[in-house]
C-alpha cells in the first residue's frame, strides 16, 4: 500500500518483516541539482497515547486474543503497534484501575467506503455504572494512525 498526499506523491509504503508491519517513509532532504538526498525511516502503523492522569491498560490484536499485544501505559506514554497490518481489522480492550476491562471492540469500521474510528470506549466500575474513555486522533501522519485516550 502506497501512501500518497493530496497531490498523489508517494511518501511511504507498508513493509512487512514476518509478523512486523511498518511504514517505510521516504522524504526528500534537499541536495544539489544533480544529487538528491533522501531520508528513509520505518514508522509504526498504529500509535496509541495515554493522555489520562492514571495508567491505562490496553490490549490490541488483529484477530485472536492469543496474538494480542498487552501494555500498561503510564500517563503520556505511547504504544507503537507493529504486529497488525494497516488493512487488517484491529480489536482492543481498555481498562483503568478500579474498573473492569471494556468489551472487545473494533478500533475502526468501514462505513460507505470511509474509515470511521471509535470515539469512546465504555467501561464499567465495580458498581456496574457506565463510564467512558474518549478517543481523539491527531494528524494521521501519512500512514501512521495516532490515537489519544
Amino acid at each position: 500500500m502506497c501512501i500518497r498526499d493530496s497531490q498523489r506523491r508517494v511518501h511511504g509504503v507498508q513493509v512487512n518483516f514476518g509478523t512486523q508491519h511498518s511504514i517505510l517513509r521516504i522524504q526528500k532532504e534537499g541536495g544539489t541539482h544533480q544529487i538528491q538526498k533522501l531520508s528513509l525511516s520505518l514508522e509504526p502503523i498504529y500509535v496509541f497515547k495515554n493522555c489520562l492522569p492514571c495508567p491505562l491498560y490496553l490490549q490490541v490484536s488483529n484477530n485472536t486474543q492469543s496474538e494480542a499485544q498487552v501494555a500498561v501505559l503510564n500517563p503520556q506514554e505511547i504504544l507503537k503497534v507493529q504486529n497488525v497490518p494497516s488493512q487488517s481489522s484491529i480489536f482492543m480492550q481498555l481498562r483503568v484501575c478500579g474498573f473492569f476491562w471494556s468489551e472487545i471492540i473494533s478500533f475502526f469500521a468501514q462505513v460507505n467506503r470511509q474509515t470511521k474510528y471509535i470515539d469512546k470506549v465504555e467501561i464499567l466500575d465495580k458498581n456496574a455504572a457506565k463510564n467512558y474513555i474518549y478517543a481523539d486522533y491527531g494528524d494521521l501522519n501519512q500512514g501512521t494512525t495516532q490515537c489519544f485516550f
